[in-house]
């Protein structure tokens, strides 16, 4: 691919979202477990990759957050987090 095709495409920026995001923390050891916050501020970045929901999940050590980008099944399609 030239500099030229690559001038013609869309920045990530100006691109319309394409896929959900989803991040996860796994505490181990001494470190403290995950909070809602630190799960919040991770999808807070991923908010482009998923504008229509979000979601968290934390117990023990891990945490689960997802940001959804509804495609199909608008009105029912939320996910189990």
């Amino acid at each position: 691919m030239s500099l030229a095709d690559t001038a013609n495409k869309p920045s990530v920026e100006s691109a319309p979202p394409s896929m959900c995001g989803i991040a996860g923390i796994l505490s181990s050891g001494a470190a403290a477990p995950p909070s809602p916050a630190e799960l919040s501020a991770m999808i807070g970045q991923l908010h482009h990759r998923g504008p229509d929901g979000t979601g968290a999940y934390c117990q023990g050590e891990m945490g689960l957050a997802h940001a959804r980008l509804s495609i199909i099944d608008l009105a029912g399609g939320d996910q189990p987090i």
